[in-house]
């Protein structure tokens, strides 16, 4: 394929997975006539409410654990890369552990395994 019809085929898969945002951003603005759609007393719920904080604070969050993410990631995959040492095998299996398994199993059995000492 050549870069032209590829670039338009990125274009069009970003424009569809931006369709549903665009939607909700539209509904907020001019919600539709219907018994379920937003009241104004729930506008002014979410304006006065801490909503606009904690939202902020998730974002503040989201974005140092993926700053954090990358530079321990990037460390340590150096090392594995460049560097032998014992445990290195371990290492690796455990860097591939989260790959294979889903966060809440992985919390769920560190919680029950380490209740003992907290």
């Amino acid at each position: 394929m050549t870069q032209r019809v590829l670039t338009a085929l990125a274009l069009l898969t970003s424009a569809i997975m931006l369709l549903p945002l665009i939607g909700l951003l539209l509904g907020f603005i001019n919600p539709p006539e219907h018994p379920l759609a937003p009241t104004t007393a729930f506008l002014e719920l979410v304006i006065q409410s801490d909503l606009w904080a904690l939202l902020g604070r998730t974002i503040l969050l989201g974005l140092s654990v993926s700053v954090l993410s990358v530079f321990l990631g990037t460390y340590l995959a150096f090392l594995l890369v460049r560097t032998r040492y014992f445990g290195h095998h371990t290492l690796a299996l455990i860097g591939l552990m989260s790959l294979a398994m889903p966060s809440y199993i992985l919390a769920a059995t560190l919680r029950d395994s380490l209740s003992a000492y907290f």
